[in-house]
Order: structure tokens, then C-alpha cells, then sequence
């Protein structure tokens, strides 16, 4: 409810004289907000009180687990400047690690404007939600161009800048849009592509590390955030020449472990964070699914690592693995053999149509596939039918491995240091 401008509170005030003006500025004392003089907009004090007495009387318990499933963008960008109660109550420890627990995986993807877009399940099984991430390149006064890395880990990404012949890498929040600048990396590093980023929540502290070049070797260097001041060696000495090979990928991160797993190989290395030792593993996998293998793709789901082996045009033999064992099972094959009909209604022929996965947009419910190397589509492995949605992606004929354009991720308020969203 709004006063007419002819009639403002101000102007009743100041006439005075009766009885009534009196009351009225009694129930109608204004409350300004925003605007220039002449379009602020008034409301008024009784309405406001009523309507915060409300909102207070919620037990604090209460607000806490409503609070939690607001998503991290509206939390940093409005919610936490709507009074200071919620302010203070979205800037404790408690309040930032139990939204992340609350939080739901999604996919980062480079769409086909050259965006990157995180896309998540929506709760209620309803579809997909999208939304653009402002912040993936920043650019500086001497052209230099930040670049993101496709690997994350609770909501933060790496992203590097060469400068001066040195590289430099950030820590960044792409929802808060924070960066922390990490010490020089003094190795000549080829790929920053080959870097990653975990979490070891024994220490409860993010490590980041990078595959290099040095002297004609290859090298493995770990950093742990916030910590150390310098670079430090992980030996690599004891994996096999393949298992060398394999680290000339990018890393996927999962609960305190950070894996390699080669375009064309069944082979996977995987580093434990928290006792910086780097092992290699393979699954097995029957002699004949070996021999009819087309594709291999690897993929997190937070917390294992998902295997698809390509036998058939639409058909694909899944293994998982728990990195803490180093152990693979046998999961049902992933067959689509019967979706030919939604497949043809999406625009594209059975017959001749390129369809690989390429990532968990809900484990273990929804499955993202690339189709024709230009767009995502969605198969729900309960229903066992594909989605209507179809979204461009970005292409990049050079890149061999969906890893490079598809990465699980998971917004959210998490930094270095103090209670700051």
C-alpha cells in the first residue's frame, strides 16, 4: 500500500491541526527506500512492523534449514544483506559447511556463445536449471587473460595467467567471485590443463597440483592452500611408463583423492591428498570387453569414479571404483538401444548418430551424453528414457576427452580463513 506523491506523510505532518492528521501520522509515519526525491517510494511503518514480527518469530532452527536451501549465488549476492540477523547467522563455519553438505552436484559446460554454464537437477525431478557464471574469464590492464581449468572441488575452481614468462595460478569461487593468487610455480609447465585441485578433509585443508615438465622429465608438484609458501615434489618414480602417460590429462577430483585416467586406456592414477602418494590401478575388465572396446570415458560422481566402455554403437559396460580400495565392481550396462525413437525426435538419425557419456548430473539417477559433439541431452536411468532438453555446447574439434568440456561441480560459500561468505 502506497500514499498518492500529493499526499505524503511529510506534507499531512506539517499541516497539523486536527485530530484526525494527528492520527494519521500516528499509523502512517513513512519509511523511505531508495530512489531520488521524487520517486522514492514510501511504505508504511505499521505495515513493515507487522510483517518483520513475522519473520522473527521463526525459530532460529528453523530459519538456519530454510537459509540452507537458498543457492550460494542469491545467498552472496542478496539474502545475507536482508537484516543483520541473517547476516551474521550466513557467515558462520556451521552455516557455510552444512549449505555445502546441503548442495547439489551439477555440470559446468562451455555453451556455444563460449559461456560457461552450471546446470543442476532440480529437486523436485521437474527438469533442469541453468544458470551463466559471470566470472570464468577476467582480463587484465596488460591483456593478459585469466583462463579457468576444468577442475573443482566444493565450489572452487583453479584458473592460471602466464606473466613475465611465470605462471601463476588463483583459487577462485566462481559463485563469490573471490581469488586467492598463489605462489609462482616454478617449473616450466607445458599444459596447465594437467593441474587439479582436491580436498584432504583429515587436515581439512585444499591442495592443488600440477603435472610438469622439467629437465626433460615429468614431474608431479603439490601445494597445499593458504600453508605453504612454495611448491613441493611428489615422487612418480614407481609408475609404470603408462602410468607417466596417464598424468597428461585432466585430473578429476572426488572425497580426498585426485585421479588421471588416459583418452584411450582403461588405466587410472590416483593421488591420495592426504598422504601425497600417487598409485596406479586398473580395472578387470574381461579380455573380450577389451577387445570390443570403441570409447573409454571416466568421470567423478563426488565421491567414486564411474568407467563406460563403448562395445556397441548405443551400448556401454560400466565400472565404478572406490578410490580408498583402489577396487572396481561391475555395474549394469548402459544400453540405448531402445531410445532410437526419442532420439530421432531430438532432431538426429539412430543410424549414424555419436553418443557418449559425459557426465553425472545426478548420481545415480541422471546421466549427460554428448550427442554429435555438439550439444548434452539427458537419460534417466530410472525411467530408462532421454530428456527433451537439449543444449549447444561450445565444439572444440582439438579436444579428445569430454573432461576437457564437461566437469562435475558444486556451488558453493566456501574460502580461506574467517567466517566470509
Amino acid at each position: 500500500m502506497f500514499l498518492p506523491p500529493s499526499l505524503t506523510p511529510a506534507r499531512r505532518i506539517r499541516s497539523g491541526g486536527n485530530k484526525e492528521e494527528e492520527e494519521i501520522k500516528e499509523i502512517f509515519l513513512p519509511q523511505m527506500v531508495g530512489g531520488n526525491s521524487s520517486t522514492r517510494t514510501y511504505y508504511f511503518r505499521r505495515y513493515k512492523r507487522i510483517r518483520w514480527s513475522a519473520a522473527e518469530s521463526i525459530p532460529d532452527e528453523l530459519l538456519f534449514e530454510i537459509l540452507l536451501r537458498l543457492s550460494a549465488q542469491d545467498i552472496y549476492n542478496s539474502s545475507r544483506f536482508v537484516c543483520r540477523k541473517w547476516y551474521h547467522m550466513m557467515r558462520t563455519k556451521n552455516f557455510i559447511h552444512k549449505h555445502l553438505e546441503h548442495a547439489s552436484y551439477g555440470l559446468l559446460y562451455e555453451d556455444e556463445s563460449n559461456d560457461v554454464v552450471f546446470i543442476s537437477h532440480r529437486e523436485d525431478g521437474g527438469g533442469i536449471d541453468t544458470y551463466k557464471l559471470n566470472y570464468i574469464y577476467t582480463y587484465k590492464p596488460n591483456h593478459q587473460k585469466y583462463i579457468y581449468i576444468w577442475s573443482s572441488c566444493n565450489g572452487l575452481m583453479l584458473r592460471y595467467e602466464r606473466s613475465c614468462g611465470k605462471l601463476f595460478y588463483d583459487v577462485t569461487n566462481v559463485s563469490t567471485n573471490k581469488a586467492l593468487r598463489l605462489p609462482p610455480f616454478p617449473y616450466h609447465n607445458y599444459s596447465a590443463s594437467f593441474s587439479g585441485i582436491g580436498y584432504d578433509a583429515t587436515s581439512m585443508t585444499y591442495k592443488v597440483v600440477v603435472i610438469f615438465y622439467h629437465d626433460q622429465e615429468k614431474g608431479c608438484a603439490i601445494l597445499t592452500v593458504g600453508v605453504d609458501k612454495s611448491w613441493r615434489r611428489v615422487p612418480i618414480d614407481l609408475l609404470s611408463y603408462i602410468g607417466k602417460r596417464t598424468l597428461t590429462c585432466v585430473p578429476m577430483s572426488t572425497e580426498g583423492f585426485l585421479h588421471w585416467k588416459i583418452y584411450r586406456g582403461t588405466e587410472v592414477v590416483t593421488l591420495n591428498l592426504e598422504t601425497e602418494i600417487i598409485a596406479e590401478t586398473s580395472p578387470s575388465i574381461p579380455k573380450a570387453v577389451l577387445q570390443k572396446m570403441n570409447k573409454c570415458r571416466c568421470f567423478s560422481t563426488g565421491r567414486y569414479l564411474s568407467l563406460f566402455i563403448q562395445c556397441e554403437k548405443l551400448v556401454w559396460e560400466v565400472f565404478e571404483m572406490k578410490p580408498e580400495t583402489r577396487e572396481w565392481r561391475k555395474l549394469p550396462d548402459l544400453c540405448l538401444e531402445g531410445e532410437k525413437g526419442r532420439i530421432e525426435r531430438l532432431g538426429f538419425k539412430h543410424d549414424d548418430v555419436d553418443i557418449e557419456p559425459c557426465g553425472w548430473l545426478k548420481y545415480p539417477e541422471v546421466l549427460a551424453l554428448f550427442i554429435q559433439s555438439s550439444f548434452i541431452i539427458f537419460y534417466n536411468l530410472i525411467t530408462c528414457e532421454i530428456g527433451t532438453e537439449k543444449l549447444p555446447i561450445f565444439e572444440r574439434s582439438y579436444f579428445l576427452d569430454s573432461s576437457f568440456l564437461v566437469t562435475l561441480h558444486k556451488n558453493s560459500l566456501i574460502w580461506f580463513g574467517g567466517n566470509d561468505p
